[in-house]
């Protein structure tokens, strides 16, 4: 009998919108995006969200937890999210920046920028968007969410047995 495998969805959320990148298995990046919304429009990006998990189904959501360090706005959107996956039965893994960091996965990289290469170099598909580094003037860019999301995602596929 084989083992039915479901997709893992991962997820980023940051105060200008979030990122999401959908994975069969370790080496199968199905779908990806990113979507930007204002401070007014978390309402908006929830109902977004729920048609992601609508159209593709995925069997487990994984995202960075971080409840401290967000305005109380992100929190109440990430803790939104997190309660619409349980309900529509998806397992929720919610990862540190350490335990990203530290998955196989990642070979010692630390900064976001150090993750996004490796992520960038594991999936071809994902090569072109990679962002250059910034300068510390300069916000950081929206396309940073996809290679977050893709990093949660990796770390749960790697911590798979």
């Amino acid at each position: 009998m084989t083992k039915i495998r479901s997709h893992v969805l991962g997820f980023h959320l940051s105060s200008r919108g979030f990122g999401w990148a959908l994975f069969e298995d370790r080496l199968s990046l199905v779908d990806w995006g990113v979507f930007d919304f204002r401070a007014s429009e978390n309402a908006i990006a929830l109902s977004r969200m729920e048609t992601l998990f609508g159209k593709h189904r995925p069997g487990v959501l994984a995202l960075e937890r971080h409840e401290n360090r967000r305005h109380q706005r992100i929190r109440r959107l990430c803790l939104a999210v997190v309660k619409s996956a349980q309900l529509r039965g998806i397992a929720v893994h919610r990862y540190s920046r350490t335990e990203i960091a530290s998955s196989r996965f990642m070979k010692g990289a630390r900064t976001r920028q150090e993750v996004a290469a490796v992520v960038a170099d594991r999936l071809s598909a994902l090569r072109q968007r990679l962002p250059k580094p910034r300068q510390i003037w300069v916000g950081e860019r929206s396309a940073m969410r996809l290679f977050c999301a893709a990093a949660c995602a990796l770390t749960y596929l790697d911590s798979e047995p």
